[in-house]
């Protein structure tokens, strides 16, 4: 959900079923040499990344798809592995063959390059999935931290929220009865307590890690800090 697009899905790639999809463009006189040639595309891709594990036969750490459907057009099979959310899809016709070369789209912002050499992009394929994967990272840790805001008491809760998408980070104090009030007038609830990476999973709710300051809602001592979100 975070992120999708108009378009339907766009899947980071360490979690895509696929990771790359190739796309062969052919007329009826052509289509025997562009099937060979996208078929050696992927076999070299499959070739050219092995598993870490040192075995050979658990064969490539990429997941590729060839899609070689001749009932439906090349529009049709881009736009339906955009809804699939595939980060990296390859396409070839009579050009690419011809100039030995490929043309590549990312899914995470529509680049398209063409004319891209075989061998360079057999080479650098893992490291453009890895590129793909580092940008959509990126673009979603930006939006999460455009989209927390802190408040200092109640009614700076209730007014953030009320304006604003996102989350409210804000000290408590840990009692369900705080959670309550804001929850009865923005319908709006605790969903993260956030813990230090290097902190016992116990301490998630019983806190050794407490914070200075007053809970925003009652104004006692607080215990730790809390982010308020909406519920829709």
């Amino acid at each position: 959900m975070a992120h999708g697009d108009d378009d339907g899905l766009r899947l980071p790639p360490e979690v895509a079923p696929t990771q790359i999809v190739v796309v062969p463009i052919f007329q009826e006189d052509n289509q025997e040499e562009v099937m060979d040639y996208a078929k050696g595309v992927v076999e070299d891709l499959e070739n050219s990344a092995v598993c870490g594990c040192g075995n050979c036969s658990c064969g490539s750490d990429l997941r590729i798809k060839l899609d070689d459907r001749t009932h439906r057009t090349p529009g049709y099979k881009f736009n339906e592995w955009e809804l699939k959310g595939v980060p990296l899809r390859v396409e070839i016709g009579p050009n690419e063959v011809e100039h030995k070369a490929v043309t590549t789209v990312r899914r995470d912002n529509g680049e398209k390059e063409m004319g891209v050499d075989r061998e360079e992009f057999i080479n650098s394929a893992e490291k453009l999935l890895d590129s793909i994967q580092a940008s959509m990272y990126d673009e979603l840790e930006e939006y999460l931290q455009e989209n927390i805001r802190e408040a200092d008491s109640k009614n700076d809760i209730l007014s953030t929220i009320g304006k604003n998408r996102g989350y409210v980070k804000t000290r408590w104090c840990g009692k369900e009865s705080c959670e309550g009030e804001i929850k009865d007038q923005v319908s709006a609830e605790i969903v993260v307590l956030p813990f230090q990476e290097d902190s016992k999973p116990a301490t998630i709710q019983a806190s050794d890690e407490k914070i200075g300051g007053e809970c925003a809602v009652c104004g006692e001592n607080a215990e730790r800090w809390a982010y308020f979100a909406k519920n829709y």
